[in-house]
């Protein structure tokens, strides 16, 4: 167990952002991210608690820190698609995850304008991204064309998206297609195959019969007819 005072002159907590806003507001908040320089020391997110007294005065604040380090590990390390990868931004359309670590709270998502084609319908999808809504459009972006999905983390204010290759992602249907259409042939093969059978012993007693009276036809009267078994018309 680590410990550390931050009542120190030279790190003043009663201006941050995860001291104020729960002191004013008297309720729990997520913090923007920051880099907590003389407190926790790493790019993180904090999530505060006012603590009240018995006449409902902010007496203190309770917080957790969390590593935007850890959080991009955690999305990164969920499988999609071929290509594909994983971004979250803020409210404002920071980046807060990225593959491009470059870009993490230094560029938003509306910087990026200048390598897509559809100007309009990115900045769109940037704007329901900020709006905290949820959906899916494909987009012409570094000259290949991508699916973006995206949904809101609404306590949090932010939203994650996943940027997905057209080609990769119809190569995962194309596959999945190819799957069920072997499983489809292999299906008629076999009924084929057992109506055939069952047609085949449905017409044995007559084609017995017919070589029965084939051999009548060529004057053997002496012939016997096969025995018949069943109760139909043979």
């Amino acid at each position: 167990i680590h410990r550390k005072s931050l009542a120190v002159e030279s790190y003043d907590y009663t201006k941050h952002e995860w001291f104020t806003v729960p002191v004013q507001e008297k309720c729990d908040s997520w913090s923007e991210p920051y880099y907590d320089d003389g407190g926790g020391d790493m790019v993180m997110v904090t999530y505060s608690h006012p603590i009240f007294d018995k006449d409902s005065n902010v007496v203190a604040v309770v917080t957790a820190d969390c590593s935007l380090d850890n959080l991009s590990m955690l999305i990164a390390n969920i499988e999609y698609y071929v290509k594909a990868y994983s971004f979250a931004i803020s409210q404002d359309g920071t980046y807060l995850v990225h593959p491009d670590t470059t870009l993490i709270l230094k560029k938003t998502i509306f910087d990026d304008i200048e390598d897509v084609e559809d100007t309009a319908l990115y900045l769109a999808t940037a704007k329901e991204m900020t709006e905290g809504k949820r959906g899916m459009n494909e987009i012409d972006m570094d000259g290949e064309d991508h699916y973006i999905f995206y949904a809101p983390v609404k306590r949090m204010d932010w939203s994650i998206g996943i940027a997905c290759p057209e080609w990769s992602f119809l190569s995962m249907a194309v596959g999945s297609s190819i799957i069920v259409v072997t499983f489809l042939i292999l299906g008629l093969l076999f009924i084929l195959l057992l109506c055939s059978r069952q047609v085949k012993q449905m017409l044995l007693p007559l084609e017995r019969f017919a070589d029965s009276v084939d051999e009548i036809a060529r004057g053997n009267l002496k012939a016997s007819l096969p025995e018949v078994k069943t109760k139909d018309e043979m």
